[in-house]
């Protein structure tokens, strides 16, 4: 959003930073029928059939369209993005087989890939994920191929800082808790327990690194 033109406000300008939530890899899917094990065969797969394999593509801007076409960007891969309004029916399109392939956040894929209904090629991290840890990172296969969602939480920037720190505080309990870190650590998320500043200066970087992915990618933000 930081990247979309013409906003009336700016979240860097208008919100202090309050804490991270979590920072997810997304996973490379494809359908069963798709007769690849892994991304070299599905390049090869593709190299021989043309256009023919559908990649479900989300929104504008956003991670999962941003990994499919830096994806397509890097490799030369020929395939037809399919527009959909969001990643729910996305997934349900892939998992139905109407599209071949998609790129879609490790905690909306996962259970579709562990109940066999689809298979995970890559994750988007720059290291694998512990919670797929049979599947390569996109890294080890294109160097330099890292995308990764991270979520937080900001407030006002009129909020005084005591309310921004007792919130901190209580976002950083609950991680703490070691069934919350199960659950994360069972759906592909990493936790972002830090102090507001650090929280800060990581949303500054993200917001760099996403500029450069978006440029590399091709894809225009609106």
């Amino acid at each position: 959003m930081t990247l979309t033109p013409n906003l009336d406000f700016d979240l860097r300008r208008d919100f202090l930073p309050v804490a991270g939530l979590t920072r997810e890899a997304l996973a490379l899917v494809v359908h069963p029928s798709v007769p690849a094990a892994d991304v070299e065969a599905l390049f090869a797969h593709a190299q021989a059939n043309p256009g023919t394999i559908k990649m479900a593509v989300t929104g504008v801007g956003g991670a999962p369209r941003i990994a499919g076409e830096l994806f397509r960007v890097m490799t030369g891969i020929n395939v037809t993005p399919v527009q959909f309004a969001d990643g729910p029916v996305a997934l349900r399109a892939l998992m139905a087989g109407e599209v071949h392939m998609m790129f879609e956040p490790m905690s909306a894929s996962i259970g579709a890939v562990r109940a066999g209904q689809l298979r995970a090629l890559a994750v988007t991290s720059a290291e694998r994920a512990a919670a797929l840890p049979q599947v390569p990172a996109m890294a080890e296969i294109l160097p330099g191929f890292a995308v990764s969602a991270v979520t937080g939480i900001a407030a006002p920037h009129a909020t005084p800082i005591e309310i921004v720190e007792r919130l901190n505080r209580e976002i950083n309990a609950a991680y703490a808790d070691a069934a919350m870190a199960a659950r994360f650590a069972e759906t592909g998320g990493a936790a972002l327990a830090d102090t507001p500043a650090m929280f800060g200066k990581l949303f500054a970087g993200e917001v760099g690194q996403w500029a450069r992915l978006l440029s590399l990618s091709g894809v225009k933000s609106e």
